[in-house]
């Protein structure tokens, strides 16, 4: 019985993150509880919020529609445990380092009578290309053993630098232009300086596939939203979704 006991025991060790790491009974079992991976990832989104153009220093308009795409590189480090939470399963910390290349883009379209019988329809748009680190702290919760795990935490994100493209395009009549033939025009203008921090909370799926002994990879779905405005003197948060893939390695 005493031997029973033991060799149950000593099975249910050969398992990390749902995985079987023991290859063949005549190796020594395999449990590595510390990863290192590499992050690629792609996020869309959307802002709660116009911002303000100003042209000249005086007010032109509220740009709308503001719509977010996000391309992500990084790494992270996972610490496994046996799970505080849920009996029978493991967690495990999350630390992240990722750069970001953001861009946002905002419009607004303007009808303005041009004669009696016609009007003037310009389109103003707003393209802000950011460069940003995400420090990432988390928690990842495994589902008793399977590869489906859940994770929670925190996307801080410090703004590197930015570039801003403002310009103003005719949609109608298309006989008419600015000048010389020019439909499309840079404008001099204004928007709310960009936030140099901003946090977003997040919650996200994964679910990981074992490539050999002490590797595997692992896809996510990532919801996230910003608890501050990413443009000063606004509530233009963000609410974004991400997917991506990770390659894990054990340290």
């Amino acid at each position: 019985m005493k031997s029973l006991l033991i060799l149950i025991l000593v099975n249910l060790s050969l398992y990390s993150q749902g995985f079987d790491w023991q290859g063949d009974i005549r190796l020594p079992h395999y449990l590595p509880n510390k990863y290192i991976a590499l992050d690629a990832g792609f996020g869309l989104g959307s802002f709660t919020e116009g911002i303000n153009l100003n042209e000249n220093n005086v007010y032109c308009c509220n740009l709308l529609n503001g719509v977010n795409q996000t391309f992500t590189v990084g790494t992270r480090i996972e610490l496994w445990h046996e799970s505080y939470i849920v009996n029978n399963a493991e967690a495990a910390f999350v630390l992240g380092l990722a750069y970001q290349s953001r861009n946002d883009e905002f419009k607004r379209l303007q009808v303005v009578p041009k004669s009696p019988t016609q009007n003037l329809e310009t389109e103003f748009i707003g393209k802000i290309n950011s460069n940003l680190m995400n420090l990432k702290l988390g928690y990842k919760q495994s589902v008793n053993f399977e590869n489906l795990n859940i994770e929670v935490g925190l996307n801080n994100l410090l703004k590197i630098s930015n570039s801003i493209d403002l310009r103003e395009r005719v949609i109608a009549p298309s006989n008419f232009d600015f000048g010389a033939g020019v439909v499309e025009r840079v404008i001099n203008g204004l928007i709310p300086e960009q936030s140099k921090v901003v946090i977003m909370p997040y919650f996200a799926i994964n679910y990981d596939f074992e490539l050999s002994f002490g590797m595997y990879w692992s896809t996510y779905l990532e919801l996230s939203t910003s608890i501050n405005s990413f443009y000063s003197g606004t509530n233009s948060n963000l609410v974004q979704y991400s997917i991506g893939l990770r390659l894990f390695k054990d340290l």
